[in-house]
């Protein structure tokens, strides 16, 4: 039997986790971490930590991230299912081409979701790999409409230089993979983001029977 304990940290500042450089100048960082017995054969997020997060997440945001398994061709918003999606298409010059070299579709697509089931696809995309870093998802509150950004907002928000990018697209706040997908990133520009999250995770990890533990960096670190 494997035995789950989640694990926060705020205002992490090590560069270890691969999250551009900390802590940022735009907003507040919170981990979220995991610990498993035994320890897992392959890197990446857990089943359940996935469900619990995912959970958290739609309790307090509207979320939207590349998404690869839904087929939308069209640049405005269209319904799909309870959710809604968009393509967006590369656009020439150096944001293409930078995406190219990231090896990503020819037109990337966003989902944007309220619901938890959703909110799952964003940590099991092939084209989009979580455990290598290569998922960015973009938090608004619930109630307003998706994001609107283009490729080049994207690719900022996965790159370094996110906090910063984040602040300016007017996001609530952004959730990437860090090193190996070993680690998530929550950048939250506001606390009462924070707050809602950190009190869903609560939440949601008592009804699932996983023990949630808050460290302080050092004691993240060797977990």
């Amino acid at each position: 039997m494997t035995e789950t304990t989640l694990l926060v940290c705020r205002d992490a500042r090590s560069e270890q986790w691969q999250l551009g450089p900390l802590p940022p100048e735009k907003g507040g960082l919170t981990l979220i971490g995991w610990r498993q017995t035994p320890t897992p054969r392959e890197a990446g997020i857990p089943a359940v930590v996935a469900e619990i997060t995912a959970r958290a997440l739609s309790a307090c945001a509207r979320v939207t991230f590349p998404c690869s398994t839904v087929a939308v061709t069209y640049p405005r918003w269209t319904i799909t299912g309870d959710d809604v999606a968009r393509a967006l298409p590369h656009e020439g010059g150096a944001a293409e081409l930078h995406a190219r070299s990231a090896g990503l579709p020819r037109d990337v697509v966003l989902l944007s979701t309220l619901r938890p089931e959703s909110i799952l696809l964003l940590f099991d995309d092939a084209a989009f790999p979580w455990w290598r870093g290569g998922q960015v998802a973009m938090l608004s509150p619930p109630e307003s409409a998706p994001p609107d950004i283009d490729l080049a907002t994207l690719l900022e928000l996965a790159g370094p230089e996110w906090a910063q990018a984040g602040a300016e697209a007017g996001l609530a706040g952004i959730l990437r993979p860090g090193v190996d997908g070993d680690v998530a990133g929550l950048l939250c520009f506001n606390e009462t983001l924070a707050r809602c999250f950190l009190s869903s995770l609560a939440t949601e990890s008592l009804e699932t029977g996983i023990t949630l533990a808050t460290l302080p960096e050092a004691g993240f670190i060797a977990r």
